[in-house]
Formats: structure tokens, C-alpha cells, sequence
């Protein structure tokens, strides 16, 4: 069997090179260029999105409904940066 160890935290996004805007937000999230992957959830737990498709370091909210999510960005760091963020139609 393959063992695997990955080491994440979750830190404040004040601390990290990735910044979140705009907050709120409408059609996209700029999440930064240095993203492997970004997971979104409303407060329920539901997830909504999961992308490792980041162009030009933002995404796109698509359909999403107006409200309050958590967004989950893993860097190339490999950290982990949990934000809440904003979404208005």
C-alpha cells in the first residue's frame, strides 16, 4: 500500500500571497495565480464548486445563488486558505 502524508493549516488571507476580491462578489472571485485548487460550500456543507481550472487566478461563480459561502483555496505551497466570502446577484 502507498502512504501518503499532505500538510495543510489554514491561515488568515491577510497572511498569504493569495488575495481574495472582491468581496462581495457577482460573476468571479480573483483568487491569485498561485492556486492548485479551489473548493466552495455553502454553510450547510454543500459543495458547489471544485476547480482546479484557475484562469488569469480567478474563477468564475457561474449560477451560484446570492449568499454566504466558504472558499477553500489550496496553494502551491500547499496551504490552505479557508475564506467566507460574499456572493450577490
Amino acid at each position: 500500500s502507498r502512504d501518503a502524508c499532505l500538510t495543510t493549516s489554514i491561515i488568515d488571507e491577510d497572511q498569504s500571497s493569495n488575495t481574495i476580491f472582491p468581496i462581495p462578489a457577482k460573476d468571479f472571485v480573483y483568487i491569485g495565480p498561485n492556486t492548485q485548487w479551489v473548493k466552495l460550500y455553502d454553510y450547510s456543507g454543500k459543495l458547489h464548486l471544485y476547480t482546479s481550472f484557475i484562469k488569469d487566478g480567478r474563477i468564475s461563480l457561474g449560477d451560484l445563488r446570492s449568499g454566504t459561502y466558504l472558499l477553500q483555496v489550496f496553494t502551491n505551497e500547499s496551504k490552505l486558505i479557508t475564506s467566507k466570502i460574499l456572493i450577490e446577484e
